[in-house]
């Protein structure tokens, strides 16, 4: 009997912050060092860890442009404190792209800063209602010529 065997496809994802990782090694290389030393599976990795991404926005925007010519099934893994953000930044990126097979999953985190949690529904809010930055940028010139139609 042949054994066929799956191609199971790893993205790691996360730059630099000083609340959570104030290294000198991205969030994304510390989690591939982490696979790598548990990793029972034999599961190939893909080593693009997307080190130039800074921020969620970085990060959605590298993952759309990544993911547009294929088909995968994506799953994105955030924290609950994180989530909202990433949903919003990761469909508008994903419906530019036409990225329909994705999941959102939230891990439960043991943070209960309730700063923390404010700052990112702040941050959330800024991002829907006065873009700015690089995300100002990007709907501009991609997601808002797509999607936006002069009256």
């Amino acid at each position: 009997m042949i054994k066929t065997i799956k191609t199971i496809y790893i993205h790691f994802s996360g730059g630099f912050n000083k609340k959570f990782n104030s290294t000198n090694i991205s969030h994304s290389q510390l989690c591939v060092n982490y696979f790598e030393q548990i990793n029972k599976l034999n599961i190939q990795i893909n080593k693009q860890t997307h080190e130039n991404n800074n921020n969620t926005v970085d990060e959605a925007i590298h993952f759309g442009k990544y993911f547009k010519n294929n088909d995968f099934n994506i799953k994105i893994i955030t924290n609950d404190w994180h989530s909202n953000r990433v949903k919003y930044l990761f469909e508008k990126t994903f419906e530019f792209y036409n990225i329909k097979n994705y999941k959102l999953i939230d891990v439960e985190s043991e943070i209960i800063d309730e700063m923390l949690i404010q700052n990112e529904t702040n941050k959330l809010k800024e991002l829907i209602e006065k873009p700015y930055g690089l995300w100002k940028e990007w709907l501009n010139i991609n997601y808002y010529r797509k999607f936006l139609h002069p009256i």
